[in-house]
């Protein structure tokens, strides 16, 4: 009978909470390893891992990891540095991700609410139509208003937190 040490204990904890992101990234629409890579260099002591480190902690394939790596770093969300003597790349967590990721969300929800003006516009000679376009336009209108809010009064309770620094 085999027991774990308490090394392979935290590592099985690593790799199950890593899963958890994964699983909500997947639930947003976003890649399930994106969750599980930012989890990984969210948990890392270091501030920077390389793929090959990424795929050792969640026994990923190179494929799938780099996948990751690339769409993460696309959304802005990982500096990817090169470290002298080197000949591999680097990725750490940029400050404030969680922020970014919601402000794209915002992004998106902004053209959603300006398409069904257009179909509005386009179509509201059509009561039902038009109805239906109203109501995601006023809905989508509500949430930006509101997310918008709640965004600055996140800011503004950091600031105060840390005495102005972000």
């Amino acid at each position: 009978m085999s027991t774990y040490t308490d090394r392979q204990q935290q590592l099985v904890r690593e790799l199950h909470y890593a899963e958890d992101w994964g699983m909500v990234f997947e639930l947003l629409a976003l890649p399930r390893m994106a969750g599980r890579v930012w989890a990984t260099l969210a948990m890392a002591e270091e501030p920077y891992l390389s793929a090959e480190d990424l795929e050792n902690r969640l026994e990923a394939s190179s494929g799938a990891v780099n996948g990751a790596l690339q769409f993460l770093t696309r959304q802005g969300v990982l500096e990817r540095i090169r470290v002298p003597g080197q000949r591999r790349y680097f990725f750490g967590l940029r400050p404030g991700t969680m922020e970014l990721l919601v402000g794209r969300r915002l992004a998106v929800m902004g053209e959603v609410r300006d398409l069904a003006g257009r179909g509005i516009e386009e179509f509201g000679d059509r009561p039902a139509a038009r109805a239906r376009f109203e109501e995601v336009a006023e809905f989508y209108t509500w949430v930006d208003r509101e997310m918008s809010s709640l965004i600055e009064r996140f800011r503004a309770d950091r600031r105060a937190r840390t005495g102005g620094r972000s």
